[in-house]
């Protein structure tokens, strides 16, 4: 969505959701119209928590102030009102992944070495035996 087109929009209703140990979500429904189509979304944002959306959104849905929705010309029906990227997910998902990543390399060269080993020793063995 790197092409997203701005366009206003309009809430039909702000909710806010269940909450786990750390977060609460916030659940949107808002109208928005691109090229002579309407459209109806839910999605509230890309990379960030909803739970601090609730408030503002819950303020615009009483005066019936315009939204702002961020559009995918390419797939109109898919729409988001924030899609600001957020470091801190992205850097923590990519040290973790990278972290797990290395892990599996290591255990692998570790069961590759290790079977390397233990054939090296079997044919030690088998010619010790022939020897005899």
């Amino acid at each position: 969505m790197t092409n997203a087109v701005q366009v206003e929009g309009r809430l039909l209703s702000v909710e806010l959701g269940s909450s786990n140990s750390r977060h609460r979500s916030t659940n949107v429904l808002y109208r928005y119209e691109f090229g002579e189509e309407v459209h109806q979304s839910g999605r509230l944002a890309l990379f960030k928590q909803t739970g601090s959306f609730y408030e503002p959104l819950k303020a615009d849905l009483e005066h019936n102030r315009p939204i702002r929705v961020w559009v995918d010309p390419d797939h109109p029906q898919r729409a988001f009102l924030d899609w600001d990227f957020v470091l801190w997910p992205f850097a923590g998902g990519l040290v973790f992944s990278v972290g797990w990543t290395s892990m599996g390399f290591y255990l692998m060269m570790r069961a590759w070495r290790a079977s390397r080993n233990d054939s090296r020793e079997t044919i030690i063995r088998r010619s010790r035996r022939r020897n005899r």
